[in-house]
């Protein structure tokens, strides 16, 4: 199973493509689907290089190094995913909603968010709309995201009876040991251009 986000899936008409970081590829269909939390599950028949494991609870304290990890496009999307540092902002009112400050791309939607010691404590689904932002408030807000949090993605795994694994926070690890252990449970999503 490969958990994204629906925004990802819902531009998909005929073919979903799954490319995983140990050189598999081939097609997935949707299990299940929750727009209104930009969620959706999908199933393949690859072979699953690793499974992900998920932080519990996430901490409401803001500051903390985290990563993201994906195919985060700056104008042509990369054949390998990359590993873009930032900081956590914690929730919101709603602990919904997590903020970042972190250069979120077209291309890392659906990808995780992973605390300084590994495990996954989100979902990226959204950048902040800099222009606008600058144009209604007259303020310059940067490398601002914004992830679905692990309560409610795990909510919809646990609906549609999927197991996962969890781990309670443990001690920081260097950036370059987090990745090297999330890069093979990385997938890039898409959705190959129909050729008529």
């Amino acid at each position: 199973m490969v958990m994204t986000n629906h925004h990802v899936i819902d531009a998909c008409k005929r073919i979903i493509w799954i490319d995983t970081t140990d050189g598999q590829e081939g097609t997935a269909t949707v299990v299940a689907s929750d727009p209104a939390n930009d969620l959706a599950l999908l199933k393949t028949n690859l072979k699953v290089p690793a499974i992900a494991i998920f932080r519990t609870p996430v901490e409401t304290g803001s500051g903390g190094e985290i990563s993201v990890i994906g195919y985060g496009t700056h104008k042509l999307p990369p054949l390998r995913p990359k590993l873009t540092p930032g900081t956590f902002g914690g929730p919101n009112r709603t602990n919904t909603r997590l903020q970042m400050q972190v250069a979120v791309r077209p291309g890392n939607s659906g990808g995780p968010i992973l605390d300084e010691s590994g495990p996954i404590i989100g979902v990226v689904y959204a950048q902040i709309n800099t222009p606008a932002v600058f144009k209604k408030h007259g303020k310059l807000v940067l490398d601002r995201g914004y992830a679905i949090s692990n309560p409610v993605a795990l909510r919809f795994l646990e609906r549609n009876k999927v197991n996962y694994r969890r781990t309670a926070q443990s001690d920081p690890k260097a950036r370059d040991a987090v990745f090297k252990k999330a890069k093979p449970f990385i997938a890039r999503v898409s959705c190959p251009r129909d050729p008529r």
